[in-house]
Formats: structure tokens, sequence, C-alpha cells
């Protein structure tokens, strides 16, 4: 039986194209195995995720309550401090100056103003013991990661 070269060509375009397959299957592998791996590092990141979030978040709940529990002491001994200091004539007479703007005889007033309102001094804030609950150390308790691992881990 004789082939045309008509025949021929088919049948060499049909080895070719057999041949093309089989090679694209030699490079399976290169895309099976990191696509195994993404699968498999998605696996134990679902898997982990929950835990280590609950850690975290009972981690930052330890630490705030830590920091909380240490300002409010430190507002207590503030208290008891003025407490002791109120017992004798001369916490009481600083007192009365400092808080009732009371003044002996001889003293001189010097009142300051801004836009001719009295300017009150610093240290009398609306709460000392809210400035003492919104610092840093109770507001960012891993310091400057609290803020990437509350965007990881989402807030509470």
């Amino acid at each position: 039986m004789s082939t045309t070269p008509a025949q021929k060509r088919v049948r060499k375009r049909k080895k070719k194209e057999g041949a093309r397959k089989r090679g694209s299957w030699t490079l399976r592998p290169y895309v099976i195995i990191p696509l195994a791996i993404l699968v498999v590092g998605a696996l134990i990141f679902a898997w982990y995720f929950r835990p280590l979030q609950i850690a975290y978040h009972e981690a930052r709940n330890e630490r705030v309550l830590d920091a909380k529990l240490k300002a409010v002491q430190t507002y207590n001994a503030r208290l008891e401090s003025d407490i002791k200091s109120l017992e004798t004539t001369a916490g009481i007479a600083e007192y009365a100056r400092r808080e009732l703007n009371l003044i002996d005889a001889g003293d001189h007033v010097v009142i300051v103003t801004r836009d001719g309102k009295p300017v009150t001094a610093a240290s009398q804030e609306a709460s000392p013991l809210a400035a003492l609950l919104n610092s840093p150390s109770v507001t960012r308790p891993f310091g400057a990661w609290t803020e990437f691992l509350d965007r990881i881990f989402g807030p509470q």
C-alpha cells in the first residue's frame, strides 16, 4: 500500500502534535508542586489562624487590664498622698490656694488671660484618671506592633 506525500505530511503533523502533548505533560510537576505547596500552606493557615487569633486577643486583653490596674494604682497612690497632705495645715493652705483660689494677706495675685479668659493650670485636667487610662501603655499594649497585629487578627 502506497502513501501519498499529503498523507505523510498529515502523519508527521499528528506525530508532532502528539509529541507536543506529551511534552506538555513533562511540565506538569512544575505546575503541580507549587500549587500543592500553596494549598498546603492555605490549609495550615486556615487550621492555625483562629487559635492564634484567640491567643492574641487574650494576651492583648491581659496586657490592657494590667496597664489599667497599674494606672488605677498610680492614681490611688496620688490620692493617698493628697489625703496625707490635707491632714496638715500647710497642706490645707496649699489646697485652698490651688483649688479654691484663696489668697493670704500680703500675696500678690497675677491672672494670666488668653482672649479675655483666664488660663487654667495644665495640672487641672477634667479627670487625671482618664488621662492615665488613655496613656499609650494602655491603648497600645504591644507597642508599635499593636496596630499591625490588630489589622491581622481584627479588633475584638
